[in-house]
């Protein structure tokens, strides 16, 4: 949840706040590259929510056994090839074609890691619960028969999740609509490198965050991310020449007021859900007064930072 709190707040431009939000993703998320000749495919490994899987992952991209292998994609599943399953799926599976280069690991559960088969999401693929290794497949479309307690899998122990594609998802989908014999590849496509991207490569600057804001193609890697507007404004500030210019006074574009720790405050913006707040435009006559934005559905004294009217340049 985001709340903001408006009372007579001088003009500025808040850009840095969402650099600063997404730059610790580097610090916690690695990215691997799956290289193909048909193009790139870039990936998050969430090693916090699912440990075991994911550190599987990592040790056999960073030991090379998938380069070193003959890896591929060799099996695609849509809804026209699978006429006997009652359970339809839309995946594409890559790895070594269950070729013995890996130990079997203990299954994590969607109930465990709190992750979700949703478009784009790569996931380890198994028979029994406990016998995933080296071979994994990558959903095109949520796929929520696949998670803890769906019924792809007659044993409703899912699949494990472990990241999810943030680049080259239309690579996924030309994977998945090339020709096939009962979902095997006519001509498996290799899989020419798996490799552990450079933090270098992708740490978020102001540069890039500004990339990604004004491009469809990395919007659509988080379709349940929100774009949402709110303002204040409540059209007194007519002209220059008005007494009133730049006081918008919050006159009647906020939700509700709420009382935090004896303060009184009116909340202009409130969203739940994934998401950064990228531009703050605040406009007064005087520069005096607090903005106040609540992360995480926190208290307020854990959750919120607080800029006050010294911290950014101000325009006039």
């Amino acid at each position: 949840m985001t709340t903001t709190s408006l009372k007579h707040i001088p003009i500025i431009s808040i850009v840095a706040l969402a650099a600063i939000m997404f730059g610790c993703r580097s610090e916690k998320v690695p990215q691997v590259v799956i290289e193909t000749p048909m193009g790139n495919i870039t990936v998050e490994i969430y090693t916090d929510k699912a440990p075991v899987t994911s550190a599987n992952f990592l040790k056999l991209t960073d030991e090379g056994v998938y380069d070193k292998g003959g890896a591929a994609f060799y099996r695609v599943v849509r809804q026209d090839n699978q006429p006997r399953n009652k359970v339809k799926i839309e995946v594409i599976q890559g790895g070594l074609d269950d070729r013995e280069v890996a130990a079997p690991i203990p299954h994590e559960t969607t109930a465990q890691t709190g992750l979700k088969h949703l478009d784009g999401t790569i996931s380890m693929a198994r028979s029994e619960p406990g016998t995933a290794s080296s071979e994994f497949f990558i959903c095109i479309g949520d796929q929520p028969e696949l998670d803890f307690g769906g019924q792809r899998n007659p044993d409703g122990q899912g699949f494990a999740a472990f990241g999810r594609v943030v680049g080259g998802m239309d690579i996924v989908r030309k994977i998945q609509q090339l020709p096939d014999t009962a979902q095997y590849l006519v001509n498996p496509l290799p899989i020419s490198a798996i490799r552990r991207k450079s933090m270098k490569q992708y740490d978020v600057t102001l540069e890039t965050l500004l990339e990604e804001m004004v491009s469809c193609e990395a919007n659509t890697y988080f379709p349940e991310y929100k774009c949402l507007q709110q303002s204040s404004y409540d059209r007194r500030s007519l002209s220059p020449g008005n007494s009133d210019w730049y006081a918008n006074n919050d006159g009647s574009g906020y939700y509700r007021t709420d009382t935090i720790d004896g303060r009184t405050e009116k909340v202009l913006f409130e969203a739940d859900g994934p998401g950064v707040i990228t531009r703050i435009w605040l406009t007064t006559q005087d520069r005096i007064g607090v903005m106040r934005f609540y992360f995480e559905m926190m208290s307020w004294e854990e959750g919120f930072v607080d800029y006050a009217s010294t911290i950014f340049w101000y325009g006039e």
